[in-house]
């Protein structure tokens, strides 16, 4: 992964990787964009094959268990 991102702490995103079969080591771009109006968050995850995955989750979704907040995208 790019930019020295460590989504150790961030059970949602692993759950969320897991639910895709995407290996941590196929991602070369994450992008997170807030919305502030709706406190959610869009995640957008670019492979390495180019092969893009996204999804939105509430803000505070860091502090819940996996699951909690999301949206497919």
């Amino acid at each position: 992964m790019t930019y020295g991102f460590c989504p150790e702490d961030w059970p949602l995103f692993h759950s969320q990787i897991a639910r895709r079969h995407i290996d941590v080591a196929d991602i070369e771009r994450v992008e997170m964009r807030p919305d502030s109006v709706h406190n959610r968050l869009a995640i957008t995850l670019v492979l390495r094959s180019g092969r893009v995955e996204s999804w939105t989750q509430d803000q505070d979704a860091f502090r819940r268990t996996p699951g909690d907040g999301v949206t497919e995208g």
